[in-house]
């Protein structure tokens, strides 16, 4: 009688095990046709530029759409590098970007620092304000930006494009949070040693932040290098003007009537090289950040 109750007990055990391992399969087939269905309707517009841009003008716009270029053509691209300045176009945009990316992640580290490591009065309605700075649209502190650097008269400058990104309020709660997942202790430790609070900063924290760090300073650069909205307001000649607003010119130097929307998507593609290259690089670290931000230990 005892060995039946056992057998019947192990039947169970097995039953129930092998439902476990059939639920947890159906779920992962589930997870990853879910992320192949979002990821194909993510890819389709890129894929269509792409393929867009090596078409002859008249193919573009067909329809059904053809997705392989009949005939394939290469002269769109060398329009673009011939007719404009496209060269220093990039220049612009990669000195704009990378020193965005450097001047913010001095002062957001800084910052971040203050918030979540040093006690002092405000602290908390400091970082509350900060974060309902998400609230304000950008667009409502153009005409102010405008008018402030009209009257320092540095328009049509790096300086003009260059300080409106060190102040990243997002990069800022992401550091905040994941310097707050280390144990005071370290910080303490690290004190009685005879540490300053930047030695603190600079020797403990910022190495054990590679992740994070990563991430702020790829949000920081896609924000700079895709910005359009003022570098069109604050730059009117080549000398500064930066990729984006480059590309927007294909279209007023269209003759007549005409768009030549090869020209364009060609334009684009080039424009989304260096961030598709800089991201495959660093999504490990990228991810990694995602993930362990906010965690508290």
């Amino acid at each position: 009688m005892t060995s039946m109750t056992g057998t019947r007990t192990t039947e169970r055990r097995h039953f129930t095990l092998n439902r476990f391992r059939l639920s947890h399969i159906t779920q992962r087939v589930l997870l990853y046709a879910s992320l192949i269905v979002v990821g194909v309707v993510w890819a389709i517009p890129f894929v269509w530029i792409v393929v867009s841009s090596l078409k002859v003008e008249k193919n573009i716009l067909t329809y059904p759409v053809r997705w392989i270029p009949d005939p394939f053509t290469l002269e769109n691209y060398r329009e673009v590098l011939d007719r404009f300045p496209i060269d220093q176009w990039l220049l612009n945009s990669f000195i704009v970007s990378f020193s965005t990316v450097l001047l913010s992640l001095i002062a957001v580290c800084l910052g971040a620092y203050a918030l979540a490591r040093m006690e002092f009065r405000g602290r908390k309605f400091v970082y509350m304000l900060i974060l309902a700075s998400f609230l304000l649209p950008t667009d409502v502190t153009l005409v102010p930006l405008f008018l402030g650097f009209s009257k320092l008269k540095v328009l049509d400058s790096y300086f003009s494009l260059i300080s409106v990104g060190i102040a990243d309020a997002f990069n800022l709660f992401l550091l905040t949070q994941f310097f707050q997942t280390f144990p005071k202790e370290l910080e303490d430790a690290a004190r009685i040693d005879g540490c300053s609070r930047l030695g603190v900063l600079r020797h403990m924290l910022l190495p054990l932040s590679k992740p994070a760090l990563v991430t702020a300073a790829l949000f920081s650069f896609f924000t700079s290098w895709n910005n359009f909205t003022w570098p069109l307001i604050a730059v009117d000649s080549d000398a500064h003007r930066t990729l984006p607003v480059g590309i927007a010119t294909f279209i007023a130097a269209a003759e007549g009537w005409a768009t030549f929307y090869g020209v364009i998507m060609a334009g684009a593609v080039i424009a989304c090289i260096p961030g598709l290259i800089a991201f495959f690089l660093l999504q490990q670290y990228f991810v990694q950040g995602i993930a362990t931000t906010g965690i508290k230990s």
